[in-house]
């Protein structure tokens, strides 16, 4: 892995938000926005939600599922590995996290251009997202494209 686990550190005291720079390879960066801008087909308007509806109130974007598809199988790789990285280092701050099992519920990859947006929201509720514990966001700038992939 990239990224130097010495360097989590959480954005504001009590906020449980977490920072780790460099936690994908900056080649790895460019390659997933190179390869979501290729893979039109299947990209999406972004949604929110266990039902998956579009809701332009909370999240304007451009989202592409990338767990379960063959071509993606590197970066949800990828993915996976950085994130268990950083839940080693979340578990050093917080032994809640060594005790307890995480599902992988897999990756999307959203492009937000300028004028879109993402707010925050809890996307919870019955069913398989009532499961969801954790949500992982990294950030990968196209200078040449100007735009970010959240993946």
């Amino acid at each position: 892995m990239y990224a130097d686990t010495t360097k989590f550190t959480e954005l504001q005291p009590g906020s449980f938000i977490y920072e780790l720079p460099g936690a994908l390879h900056p080649g790895l960066c460019l390659d997933i926005v190179r390869r979501f801008e290729a893979c039109t087909h299947h990209q999406y308007e972004g949604r929110i939600g266990q039902t998956g509806g579009a809701h332009p109130d909370i999240k304007r974007s451009t989202d592409l599922r990338v767990s379960g598809r063959p071509e993606w199988r590197d970066v949800d790789q990828e993915l996976f590995g950085s994130l268990a990285m950083a839940l080693n280092a979340l578990s050093a701050a917080h032994p809640f996290f060594t005790s307890n099992s995480f599902r992988d519920m897999g990756y999307n990859l959203q492009r937000t251009r300028p004028g879109e947006f993402y707010h925050w929201h809890v996307d919870s509720g019955p069913g398989e997202f009532s499961q969801r514990q954790l949500v992982a966001t990294w950030v990968c700038f196209s200078p040449e494209a100007a735009d970010s992939v959240h993946c």
